[in-house]
């Protein structure tokens, strides 16, 4: 069972690693209201983006871009939930906090033998 899970974690990786090249129009510029997140699986990258502050009361737009497996993104105590994010698929999901604190975002698609690990923090400060 370890070889098998080995063989396909280095078939994903192998996989997102080709596909990298034909994504080049989804490394774009960030606009100032925007947080640009990439998704990759956990042996790979994970998020790109691991932690993000944001001010309270300001609209936000994450940008959601799966790089190489389908994905999915959810922070469970802000009510976002992406759904199913396809490799090379971008989602935007705008929303405004309107409470201070550290909230945690995961991957919600198991997308790896690591997935579970596949975590990240939106901190909102006054």
């Amino acid at each position: 069972m370890f070889f098998e899970t080995l063989a396909l974690v280095a078939f994903v990786i192998t996989v997102g690693v080709l596909a990298l090249p034909a994504m080049d129009g989804l490394i774009m510029p960030q606009e100032p209201d925007e947080i640009i997140i990439r998704m990759y699986v956990q042996e790979y990258l994970g998020f790109d983006s691991n932690e993000t502050v944001i001010k309270k009361g300001e609209t936000v737009k994450l940008v959601l871009i799966s790089m190489d497996v389908a994905h999915g993104f959810i922070i469970p105590e802000l009510g976002i939930n992406s759904g199913i994010i396809l490799p090379g698929e971008k989602k935007v999901i705008e929303f405004t906090p309107e409470e201070e604190g550290e909230y945690t975002f995961m991957c919600s698609v198991k997308c790896s033998a690591t997935h579970s690990l596949m975590r990240g923090k939106i901190i909102v400060e006054e």
